[in-house]
């Protein structure tokens, strides 16, 4: 799960899409800006789009300790 919000501290659209970096639809943002990420590998450039418009992009690296137990982990990211 990532905590999305932009440069200026405010939360992302709801129902904006997020694409990869090949392009490829990967979820959307929630209505207070969180974003679920299913198989995020070592490292993720991606996209945020609303309206076939790019509002931003952002990248998230996954934590060298994940922790086990968890059923997802949550990061901090400002889209840029």
């Amino acid at each position: 799960m990532v905590n999305l919000k932009d440069i200026n501290n405010k939360v992302l659209p709801r129902g904006a899409s997020v694409f990869d970096e090949a392009g490829n639809f990967v979820t959307i943002v929630a209505k207070n800006g969180s974003v679920f990420i299913p198989n995020l590998g070592t490292a993720s450039y991606l996209e945020v789009q609303s309206s076939g418009q790019t509002l931003c992009s952002f990248r998230i690296e996954q934590l060298e300790q994940p922790n086990d137990d968890a059923l997802y982990e949550t990061v901090n990211a400002v889209c840029e």
